[in-house]
C-alpha cells in the first residue's frame, strides 16, 4: 500500500548531516507529523519515503553523548 504523509507546521524534525571525505556533505531528514506518521528524506539522495517509526526519539535515546546543534530554518536543505 502507498503510504503518504501530510506535512503540517510544527513538525519534529532530527536532521543528520555527514561531512564526507571529498568535502561535500549529505544530509538526511526525519520529519515527524503525528504518531506513526513520518518521513525521511534527502535532497542530495533524491527521496522522500514515508515511515511509521519514530527515528527522532529512538536517536534521543541512544544519544547521549553527542549534543544536538540548533539551526535556523534557513540552513536546513
Amino acid at each position: 500500500k502507498d503510504k503518504t504523509t501530510e506535512e503540517t507546521a510544527g513538525a519534529d524534525v532530527t536532521s543528520f548531516r555527514f561531512n564526507l571525505s571529498d568535502g561535500t556533505s549529505y544530509d538526511l531528514i526525519y520529519a515527524c507529523y503525528g504518531v506513526k506518521n513520518g518521513e525521511l528524506k534527502s535532497e542530495a539522495g533524491g527521496f522522500k519515503y514515508f515511515t511509521s517509526a519514530d527515528i527522532g526519539s529512538y536517536w534521543n535515546n541512544l544519544n547521549k553523548e553527542l549534543e544536538a546543534i540548533p539551526i535556523n530554518e534557513s540552513e536546513l536543505p
